[in-house]
């Protein structure tokens, strides 16, 4: 048996020509997203506005499995680094910078590479 696909790496237009594959409409798409990023569900029972047949046809060929923290680091001013590992086995990184009450979110652009720099680096500077 081949390998599940792993929607949560689709965007709409990969998610569109997923749907049209197996025989359906474009709008599925756009269910779907919902789904998964307004309600966070990863559960195609859950997803009622699918037929049965359908959350079931769905489910055999595909998930949907969010990254998995392989790695975390903390700093002594909170920040935390972590290194994800996706499901097909990728790594990238990401710093969780705590700041005057809120909360930034550095996230690597490119699979495989690691911060090596101070997290200092990861702030935006004001223009």
């Amino acid at each position: 048996m081949s390998k599940k696909l792993n929607l949560l790496q689709y965007d709409i237009s990969e998610m569109r020509s997923f749907f049209a594959n197996v025989g359906e409409d474009s709008f599925r798409a756009d269910q779907m997203m919902h789904w998964i990023y307004r309600r966070y569900c990863d559960d195609f029972r859950l997803m009622t506005n699918f037929s049965r047949s359908l959350r079931r046809r769905i489910g055999s060929i595909s998930q949907i499995i969010p990254p998995r923290i392989q790695e975390e680091k903390v700093s002594l001013d909170g920040t935390i680094k972590w290194r994800l590992i996706s499901s097909s086995k990728d790594t990238f990184e990401t710093v969780c910078i705590r700041d005057k009450g809120r909360i930034t979110l550095c996230i690597s652009s490119q699979i495989g590479m690691f911060c090596e720099v101070s997290i200092l680096l990861c702030f935006k500077q004001k223009i």
